[in-house]
């Protein structure tokens, strides 16, 4: 096995092929996160992204992309905002993580949003969540029906709540996907101001997220593009979501609704409408990423696990880093939860800074 690394913008016609062979090949890899178009549009707006060339016998064999942070620390590309990770690679290539951080000289890699299944980074793993996603391979009708034998209240209700907003407000129209302008800078603002009511960090503050977004919205291959789909209310803008996809799998990435219209679910109805136009556009799964909630439980029909943790080197890195998990684990489990809920309120700019700087 031979590692080098390289900037990602010197990434050559050679190792996108193999790349995206390598990605192609393997179902569990279908996430658009995967595909080198991803690494290189985080690559075009940062100086920090990097990625691991896997040889073997001389032949390309695979791919670690990665952001090189402070004190050798390394990321996912795109950090926060990359929904799955891990290496892309041929099937049955063996490699062991320390050599691969070691070759990239790094200390530690941190991850929260990795493939399980990669092997070498099992033992790193601190805890593992749920992703969940739904699938129309059979067709909308069939989804349509499986889930309502299943029991979902919400895909029953759904169709009710569409006749309730053509009624009052007006007819509904749904654009799997619209070049607007005025709709991209409708959802920077929209989703900013939901950031702020949540006390989550603001991404769009830091400007090369938008400008990643921009440059994502102008990819049209069919192996990797940016989907903005809209939905309306009559003349009106009520919600829309910012997605990848790459071939027939959708990533949902940036959803966000008219706040003023919550009482008509736009949100559910997006989902809905998205879901009854993927299989005539030649989608079949719709990923809607880590974390369980009521929205995405209605819809869904499977999920993946996937698994946080992180890779060091050095004994005390290991050590500090899991003492860390340990620690926020059992706090979140007692009385100190309080306290650390307004620690972490005012510690939030600086963490917001040095996730996205």
């Amino acid at each position: 096995m031979k590692i080098t690394v390289l900037p990602a913008r010197e990434l050559t016609a050679e190792h996108i092929e193999a790349w995206s062979r390598f990605q192609q090949a393997d179902p569990e890899l279908e996430s658009p996160f995967f595909r080198p178009e991803f690494t290189r549009l985080v690559a075009s707006v940062r100086s920090d992204v990097e990625v691991a060339v896997l040889e073997e016998n001389g032949a390309l064999a695979g791919f670690f992309p990665f952001q090189r942070r402070l004190w050798g620390t390394g990321v996912p590309v795109g950090g926060r905002v990359n929904d799955f990770q891990g290496v892309v690679a041929k099937p049955g290539l063996i490699w062991r993580a320390d050599e691969l951080l070691r070759a990239c000289g790094l200390s530690a890699w941190v991850f929260d949003h990795l493939l399980p299944s990669q092997q070498p980074f099992q033992s790193y793993h601190f805890a593992t969540g749920s992703s969940p996603f739904l699938d129309v391979s059979a067709g909308f009708d069939a989804y349509q029906a499986e889930q309502c034998r299943n029991g979902s209240r919400t895909v029953r209700e759904i169709p009710r709540k569409i006749r309730k907003v053509e009624r009052e407000v007006g007819p509904l129209r749904f654009e799997l996907h619209t070049d607007e302008r005025d709709v991209f800078q409708t959802l920077l603002r929209w989703k900013s101001e939901q950031y702020r009511l949540t006390g989550v960090t603001d991404v769009f503050a830091y400007p090369w997220t938008v400008q990643l977004l921009e440059r994502v919205l102008l990819e049209k291959d069919d192996a990797f593009r940016g989907v903005l789909s809209a939905l309306y209310f009559g003349d009106r803008l009520a919600a829309m979501e910012l997605m990848i996809r790459s071939q027939s799998v959708l990533h949902g990435w940036f959803p966000t609704y008219d706040r003023s219209l919550g009482q008509y679910s736009p949100g559910l109805i997006l989902t809905f409408e998205l879901a009854r136009a993927m299989p005539a556009h030649g989608l079949r799964r719709y990923h809607m990423g880590k974390g369980e909630t009521r929205h995405k439980n209605s819809f869904a029909t499977g999920a993946i696990s996937l698994a946080s943790g992180s890779v060091a080197l050095h004994p005390l890195g290991r050590l500090l880093r899991n003492g860390w998990q340990y620690t926020r684990t059992l706090v979140r489990g007692s009385r100190l939860l309080a306290p650390a809920r307004l620690l972490g309120r005012w510690t939030r700019p600086l963490r917001g800074w040095l996730a996205f700087r």
